[in-house]
């Protein structure tokens, strides 16, 4: 099996939002307790990453298909209710990279793939500057 890992940041990742969203929806299906997504809220999702300074998307991509996807973002830029957890327990949000999901076509997991993933999202952080 072949993989590529390709970290992307903000905006770069326009070019794959259809596949990102389409995955995040095959993947997440498989625990309908979560939500039932469409295309529409999959897209705002991802443009609010495409749109932060500071965050990554790290792809999964067999040939031209994506299988799989990571995000992350300074925790500063993320939702109140992300944050707010963090903030009660007394750590500031602008010394936090966040690191989202990871989502991982069936087939693909368990070869290493999201440890790329994380490895991939701690360097991008450390290039910012957080620790």
């Amino acid at each position: 099996m072949t993989v590529e890992i390709k970290s992307l940041s903000g905006i770069e990742a326009a070019p794959y939002f259809d596949d990102l969203a389409r995955l995040r929806i095959e993947v997440f299906r498989a625990f309908p307790y979560l939500y039932d997504g469409s295309l529409d809220y999959e897209r705002k999702y991802l443009a609010t990453y495409a749109d932060t300074k500071g965050a990554v998307f790290v792809l999964a991509l067999d040939g031209a298909h994506v299988v799989g996807m990571s995000t992350g973002m300074p925790m500063a830029a993320e939702t109140d209710e992300v944050k707010a957890p963090f903030l009660e327990a007394g750590y500031d949000p602008d010394r936090i990279f966040y690191f989202g999901e990871s989502v991982l076509l069936p087939g693909y997991r368990g070869h290493g793939v999201g440890v790329r993933f994380f490895e991939e999202r701690e360097a991008h952080a450390k290039r910012l500057g957080f620790n």
